[in-house]
């Protein structure tokens, strides 16, 4: 994070248009709408009206930070990797095409005010880019809309999950075994904990200050990802603590002048496999429950 020698107040001044579905909200409007202060330390301060606004400079103080490596998340949450970069970048494209539809799909469904999030992200996004173009390739302007930060938001099946569970019955048995061991009982009988989190509380009447402390650990690297900032919109939001680099929900902890809060990290399974027969007097069919039902295929092009 790029430190500042004081600390600077400066209202992102930008012109130009937001993604179609941004509008009516340009982006000139929405820098009026919002302030940004920097401490010593680069930590950024957003004060804003709306949460549109907030997510705005959020994005944009972002990108100051970290740049590419926020517009190339949301390139790869789009499945555009290969369109951008080239066919040797292109494989995650193809699950990643598959949860944009989601996304996609499923945006109307999402409440306004989270809408307004994701559109003001995405449209900070793309003023940054705007103005500094030789911080991306050449012709990069991939003009990020609210559907492209709402598909990092989604989580779906991925092959490589399948793959490790079919590598479990491979005859050769090594690279089986080694998948197998993966979820392996510990020798007490319960499930291997390779990692976790923890945290603890403590009431004003416990510390010497008569202050409450809240003490947290994630087990995660301070390389993996955070991003310090104190977001403000009046009446609705006061939160000050570490987002994840590239979006605006991706919360792991902070706190408020009333609260505040951790979070774990760990892997829960959100998956189950299936094994079913094949119908044998039909193909592309399986039986489930004595009927036969035929095979759902889905093309995905990148």
């Amino acid at each position: 994070m790029r430190s500042r020698s004081l600390i600077a107040a400066f209202v992102l001044a930008v012109i130009g248009r937001e993604a179609a579905t941004q509008e009516p909200n340009d982006v000139a409007e929405l820098a009026r709408r919002v302030e940004v202060r920097r401490t010593a330390f680069g930590v950024p301060h957003i004060k804003a009206k709306d949460l549109r606004a907030a997510a705005y400079a959020l994005a944009y103080v972002q990108l100051e930070d970290y740049g590419p490596r926020v517009a190339i998340g949301l390139v790869r949450a789009r499945g555009e990797m290969g369109r951008w970069f080239g066919r040797d970048s292109m494989d995650s494209d193809f699950s990643a095409k598959r949860e944009y539809s989601l996304a996609v799909e499923r945006y109307a469904d999402i409440d306004q005010l989270t809408r307004d999030v994701y559109e003001g992200f995405a449209a900070g996004v793309n003023r940054y880019i705007q103005l500094h173009p030789d911080e991306f390739s050449p012709g990069f302007a991939p003009q990020f809309t609210g559907y492209d930060v709402a598909a990092r938001d989604v989580s779906a099946v991925s092959a490589a999950q399948a793959r490790r569970f079919l590598a479990r019955f491979e005859p050769d048995g090594q690279r089986g075994q080694r998948q197998l061991a993966d979820v392996a009982p510990s020798p007490e009988g319960g499930d291997v904990i390779e990692d976790g989190s923890n945290a603890w509380a403590f009431a004003p009447s416990r510390t010497k200050s008569g202050r409450a402390i809240l003490l947290r650990n994630p087990h995660l690297a301070w390389t993996a990802g955070y991003y310090e900032a104190h977001v403000t919109v009046a009446g609705v939001l006061d939160f000050y603590g570490d987002f994840r680099i590239g979006g605006p929900f991706g919360v792991i902890g902070g706190f408020n002048r009333h609260l505040g809060w951790a979070t774990t990290n760990n892997a829960p399974d959100l998956d189950e496999i299936y094994a079913l027969d094949v119908d044998p007097s039909v193909p592309d069919h399986f039986l489930f429950n004595g009927t036969s039902l035929p095979v759902q295929r889905e093309m995905v092009t990148v």
